[in-house]
């Protein structure tokens, strides 16, 4: 969304105070949420329940680019976003974690955690060259039905837990 932000005119400092403020904070307070739904819902729907909130949260996206640019709204939607990836986040984490065996358990994540930063590099250079084709609005719809296609993958999941998982 920064490059989005950039482009209908916020400066640095106001980008600067939504994600690295308003945005994280929010983010932060999701993550401490998502102990209580994983507690109370278990991890599976857990994930999957933030997952469907984060589908929605990544198309809300749409709104500044199709003009809606108040302030209200560009914090308002990085924050909800962020809020509901904090929880998404937790969620995957406690899964990974869950998927490791008990001898190779930090090797077994770390491996997970690089897959999925690897996947994020390559999808954050990918939405540059889709901005340009089919612009902010095309990439964060698209964004919002990819994660519907994840959320869609956690629901039909076969999910194990424990040594031997991985």
């Amino acid at each position: 969304m920064c490059p989005l932000l950039v482009d209908i005119g916020l400066s640095l400092s106001q980008i600067g105070w939504m994600y690295g403020m308003a945005a994280y904070s929010a983010g932060l307070v999701g993550s401490l949420v998502a102990g209580v739904f994983i507690k109370s819902l278990g991890r599976v729907r857990s994930l999957l329940f933030s997952t469907l909130l984060l589908a929605g949260a990544n198309t809300l996206h749409f709104l500044p680019a199709w003009g809606f640019t108040d302030l209200t709204v560009l914090y308002g939607v990085s924050t909800l976003f962020n809020f509901i990836y904090g929880m998404t986040s937790v969620a995957l984490s406690t899964m990974m974690m869950d998927n490791t065996r008990l001898k190779t358990a930090g090797t077994d994540y770390t491996l997970q955690a690089t897959i999925l930063f690897i996947g994020s590099l390559v999808a954050a250079g990918i939405n540059g060259f889709l901005a340009t084709s089919i612009g902010y609005s095309g990439v964060f719809i698209t964004s919002g039905a990819i994660t519907l296609v994840n959320a869609i993958i956690v629901a039909k999941g076969d999910f194990k837990y424990g040594e031997g998982a991985v």
